[in-house]
């Protein structure tokens, strides 16, 4: 839902809800898929770990933005099968886009800062 008027109410408003708890707001994070790309390297050299990443990123992370997708209220008339996979989709790039452009030259924290 979209706040507006003179005294609209959520200045900072967010399209995917709060999470459902520490673990899924874990799991969808940049550190999450950093140990995953980790592990992806060190399955390079030690097969028995070949598995963890890609349920890592493949059973896990997509579980928790699929529960996104099941969970985002969106308005009865614009409640598709194509609008609830843009939302899961949505919830599994915001950490990656947002953890990059923490990283990123000009986009980080000291962005707007006077020299």
């Amino acid at each position: 839902m979209i706040y507006h008027g003179i005294f609209g109410e959520g200045f900072f408003q967010s399209i995917y809800p709060t999470p459902q708890s520490d673990i899924a707001a874990y799991l969808s994070s940049i550190e999450w898929f950093a140990l995953t790309i980790f592990l992806f390297g060190l399955g390079i050299f030690l097969p028995a770990l070949r598995i963890v990443p890609y349920l890592m990123l493949g059973w896990v992370t997509l579980c928790v933005a699929v529960s996104y997708m099941v969970r985002a209220p969106i308005e009865p008339k614009f409640d598709t099968v194509r609008a609830r996979l843009l939302v899961m989709l949505l919830a599994f790039a915001q950490p990656l886009v947002r953890g990059f452009l923490v990283i990123l030259p000009g986009y980080g924290s000291n962005a707007h800062r006077p020299t």
